[in-house]
């Protein structure tokens, strides 16, 4: 059973960089707008589902996570993706429902190879 975590602060706690083993982080639907430094501790985390938060951009912290397969950024407040997001080896990067006006080449790549 997967369960998501609803919160008041707009940042998570420094204490979630203990959870080493930590696989799936679903903080959606909050008001989030950062990630503490700790979260780089998380080397067994896959998936991120960050959407419908206040994020103005990815969290530079996100681009550590080397094993994320998965990573939801959607309805946030995001307009621009910086170029350490090509370190980022996902499957999937959904960055849906934002005002995303400058990113990287290589995203646009991906999305016309996608299309093709």
């Amino acid at each position: 059973m997967t369960k998501s975590i609803h919160l008041i602060s707009v940042t998570l706690p420094e204490q979630i960089g203990d959870l080493k083993k930590l696989e799936t982080l679903i903080v959606n639907l909050n008001q989030l707008t950062g990630f503490p430094q700790s979260l780089s501790n998380l080397r067994s985390l896959k998936t991120i589902n960050a959407s419908h938060n206040h994020f103005a951009i990815m969290p530079v912290v996100v681009y550590s996570l080397r094993n994320l397969d998965v990573i939801d950024f959607s309805s946030n407040k995001i307009t621009a993706v910086p170029d350490g997001i090509n370190a980022i080896q996902a499957i999937e990067i959904n960055l849906n429902q934002n005002q995303v006006l400058n990113a990287p080449c290589f995203l646009y790549l991906s999305l016309f190879d996608y299309l093709n």
